[in-house]
């Protein structure tokens, strides 16, 4: 591998997560053993597919995969013809309901060991559906008045997310830092004023479920999902779920929490439709909009495959404008 692929490699890993980046290594120093060497140019096909084979999981034998084409790909070399352990079917999700969370908090509330830091933490959880990690690098500037900001460092893909607050978790926070030493800037943090580990919030969260009674498995990433449903049922635009769940595109979204419907992908190519150029006339994405729903009229598509279109070509807030109607294209 030349040296200006290696620079280019060292750069890419640099714009991952660092959670990411320590996979993308991992798996790649877990091929060049496997394979004897570690020159891109001399690694086969048949060398991918047995490292692939003697991972057991297949969502990290995925993860691999994507490390291993992104380093090969910047050689010159791609990888085809892999073959995969098929994904598990995903576990049910069981979301609390209303009075089994206000169990939850009645029971931080009255847990000896710092019961304003779960209930904060179980508030803030439930607000911005947040991963853990995120929300434990919470630190006083982050907090506005009514929203908060979840830093992108701890994000899988580097995006930070900007969640509403509640009134009772505004309340809740400004309980807890009052409670904090002078000169902490971290919201989440021990008795000694160091910040605090998931291993502690997992633990004081699944403590908290025990002691309610609650019949359902607690746990940091239940609120996660529980967002996400809470969107799924608004019919949230798909600027407001990637914005709040820190997402870069809405295929996780769509395939773990159910397709949107007819009448949401339809809301979607009318904003898309009145996006405009600089020139001010229609900008690409328009013009392939128009080219399905006309193919769509005439029956050359069906209707999953339009909408399949849609959220191909769904664009950002800053270059969609949500005005006027397209009704009439589907006359």
């Amino acid at each position: 591998m030349t040296r200006q692929a290696l620079e280019r490699w060292a750069l890419k890993l640099e714009q991952l997560s660092p959670q990411t980046a320590k996979h993308y290594r991992t798996y790649l120093d877990g091929l060049f053993r496997s394979c004897g060497h570690s020159t891109a140019t001399r690694i086969s096909d048949i060398d991918v597919q047995r490292y692939i084979n003697s991972i057991p999981s297949p969502h990290r034998q995925r993860v691999a995969l994507a490390a291993i084409r992104g380093f090969l790909k910047l050689a010159g070399r791609t990888v085809k013809d892999i073959t995969l352990t098929p994904l598990p079917q995903e576990k049910p999700i069981y979301p609390l309901t209303d009075d089994e969370f206000r169990a939850l908090l009645t029971t931080a509330e009255n847990m000896s060991h710092q019961p304003t830091r779960t209930r904060a933490l179980l508030l803030l959880l439930r607000d911005t559906g947040g991963r853990i990690g995120a929300v434990l690098q919470l630190r006083r500037e982050d907090i506005k008045d009514d929203h908060v900001i979840l830093p992108a460092g701890a994000a899988k893909n580097r995006r930070h997310s900007i969640a509403p607050l509640r009134g009772e978790t505004v309340e809740a926070l400004a309980a807890h830092t009052r409670t904090l030493p002078d000169g902490v800037q971290h919201i989440f943090v021990t008795r000694m004023g160091t910040p605090m580990g998931t291993d502690t919030a997992l633990k004081a969260i699944k403590q908290a479920g025990k002691c309610a009674g609650l019949d359902k498995r607690v746990y940091p990433h239940l609120f996660r999902h529980m967002k996400a449903l809470e969107l799924r049922a608004g019919h949230a635009e798909g600027d407001t779920v990637t914005q709040t769940m820190g997402w870069s595109t809405l295929a996780q979204y769509d395939q773990r929490y159910g397709q949107r419907t007819p009448g949401e992908t339809m809301e979607e190519a009318r904003r898309i439709m009145e996006g405009r150029g600089a020139d001010g006339g229609r900008d690409a994405k328009a013009e392939a909009i128009a080219e399905m729903a006309a193919a769509l009229r005439e029956g050359k598509i069906d209707e999953a495959t339009f909408q399949a279109g849609i959220l191909s070509l769904r664009g950002s807030s800053k270059d969609i404008k949500a005005t006027g109607d397209i009704d009439s294209m589907y006359g």
